[in-house]
């Protein structure tokens, strides 16, 4: 943090503020004892008073939102109410450096724009135990949506989320994974021509005040930001590692020679299956797997035009995987058909972007379904997807596997990275039609070769009891505590020769290393499973993979 740098912005702003601004809001009648004189002078006094220069820069930067004429945005008596609670604030937490490090409250910045002259803001979230020395957090920039014209009063950037009651701010200000800010931009303006350069020109600013890591940056946002998203990352994809568009409005539509500007980057889209803007949204997602960009996609069922809080923590998460290293690999399901898949009816369908296995009451198995990928697998390889079950639910994702000849229904036999919505097999490795488990959750094992195992006489109570236990990875309540009930979770299998290595949510369940030279397979298909049992729910969707082997 360059903090010589503040103290010249600062003393620049406040400079300016002089010459430009009256003393009270030009259009409020309260005179010295009204809630905004007093929370002018309270922001001037804090601001002398206090020593760390991130605050300093705080304090003088709301005395400037709420003094502002360079906008000629007129004062309001909800101007006025609001000021009342930001004050009520100020006078308690919002005095406190805690408040902000700790999260989920931003920061006020404003400095006058290099173009026009013009007061610009922006939200400035820190990072969870933020160290001004470190230099490589990731970064991430949200561009907001019009919001029917309300976001063209910039006092609304200082007054929603700096009252006692926290309003308006979305996922990344409470995770605190890193820097994040929320620019103004001219309010509804679409971020083209100036509202635009505001936003590049807050780039520079922060820019200017922090380093943050060149392999974490990250851009996103809703409705009329999704489309700005879309107009910025064009000039700009060099700098991200990631977009996301949430509903993005596009004014102009969307085309391929847009798309190609992106240059293969990482894109995450999600709208509402009811909503107006389905049509444009639909088309960028195929625009964009037509270029070969790496797309996260879905459609939310029965949704409108909402930014759910669970897609804003979808959308966090990806872009925390997209910067751990997805370089390689390649989607196998299209989130639209099963081309290049077979199962057995009526188990299986697709719905919203997602493989559904189902079993009803009118449905139950004796023998359990899969669901087969018909493409080649390598014998080396890292698989990512994601799962959702239900509570009742039994799968798995069968490997190196092999169809089980003379039955009418599709099964496999071979490795299994288990499944389960009561979390006592989920990560656990388990050898479908031949040695059970081989690795319980939390255990690391080694398989010798056990002469005339052929029999599978080693094999007691659903376990391989010829199985070593070399190390342990925790508990199965720590573990499965990583594990979200009901929700989508994340699953990275990697095969490496023999190694079998079953991650969940990153974390590393099972682990086996295969020297049974009677039973193991070095290569097989891949295959997703209904369970016998009562009826359930699987989901499958974001199904990638990268080839070990090259």
């Amino acid at each position: 943090m360059n903090t010589i740098l503040i103290k010249l912005l600062l003393c620049t702003t406040a400079w300016l503020t002089c010459l430009t601004a009256p003393a009270v809001p030009p259009d409020n009648p309260g005179g010295k004892d009204d809630p905004v004189s007093q929370l002018v002078q309270l922001l001037d006094q804090l601001r002398t008073s206090t020593d760390q220069p991130l605050l300093e820069m705080h304090f003088s930067s709301l005395k400037t939102m709420i003094l502002d004429t360079t906008h000629a945005v007129s004062w309001s008596s909800e101007d006025t109410l609001r000021a009342a609670e930001v004050l009520e604030f100020m006078q308690n937490g919002g005095s406190h450096w805690e408040t902000y490090a700790n999260g989920p409250r931003p920061l006020m910045v404003s400095f006058k724009s290099p173009s026009d002259g013009k007061n610009t803001y922006y939200w400035l979230f820190l990072p969870g135990n933020f160290n001004p020395d470190v230099d490589d957090y990731p970064f991430y920039l949200e561009l907001h949506g019009s919001g029917g014209g309300k976001n063209d009063n910039p006092r609304n950037m200082l007054f929603n989320p700096l009252r006692p009651q926290i309003k308006g701010v979305t996922a990344q200000g409470y995770r605190q994974e890193g820097f994040f800010i929320y620019p103004w931009g001219r309010g509804d303006q679409w971020y083209r021509g100036q509202a635009e350069t505001d936003i590049e020109e807050c780039l520079q600013h922060f820019d200017n005040l922090f380093k943050t890591d060149p392999q974490r940056q990250f851009l996103y946002g809703f409705s009329m930001g999704g489309s700005g998203v879309f107009d910025l990352a064009q000039k700009t994809s060099e700098r991200w590692t990631g977009i996301g568009i949430y509903s993005g409005a596009f004014r102009d539509g969307v085309t391929l020679d847009a798309a190609i500007k992106l240059d293969q980057l990482p894109v995450w889209i999600t709208w509402g299956e009811t909503e107006r803007l389905a049509e444009n949204n639909r088309k960028l997602k195929d625009i964009l797997l037509q270029n070969g960009n790496e797309v996260r996609w879905a459609e939310v069922e029965g949704v409108g035009h909402s930014y759910l809080g669970e897609y804003q923590e979808d959308l966090m998460d990806w872009f925390v995987r997209v910067s751990a290293g997805e370089k390689g690999f390649v989607s196998i399901f299209d989130g639209e058909s099963f081309d290049g898949w077979v199962g057995d009816d009526p188990y299986w369908s697709v719905k919203n972007g997602a493989i559904h296995g189902e079993i009803t009451p009118e449905t139950i198995i004796d023998r359990n379904r899969f669901l087969i990928y018909q493409g080649d697998i390598p014998a080396d390889f890292e698989l990512k997807l994601e799962y959702r079950i239900s509570e009742k639910g039994n799968s798995g994702i069968n490997y190196r596997s092999e169809v089980v000849e003379g039955i009418n229904y599709y099964a496999l036999a071979g490795y299994q990275f288990d499944l389960d919505g009561a979390k006592n097999l989920t990560g656990s490795n388990y050898e479908e039609r031949n040695r059970s488990t081989l690795a319980s959750i939390g255990e690391v094992t080694e398989l010798p070769t056990v002469e005339g195992s052929r029999s599978l006489e080693p094999r007691v109570k659903n376990y391989w009891t010829a199985r070593v236990v070399t190390d342990t990875l925790g508990t199965r309540t720590q573990l499965t505590a990583h594990i979200r009930d009901g929700q989508w979770n994340e699953v990275h299998l990697i095969v490496r020769g023999y190694h079998m290595q079953h991650f969940v949510n990153g974390v590393l369940m099972s682990e086996v290393r295969d020297q049974d030279t009677i039973n193991r397979r070095k290569d097989g298909l891949l295959g997703v499973q209904v369970h016998i049992g009562p009826p359930m729910t699987i989901e499958y969707k974001n199904i990638r993979i990268k080839d070990l082997t090259k």
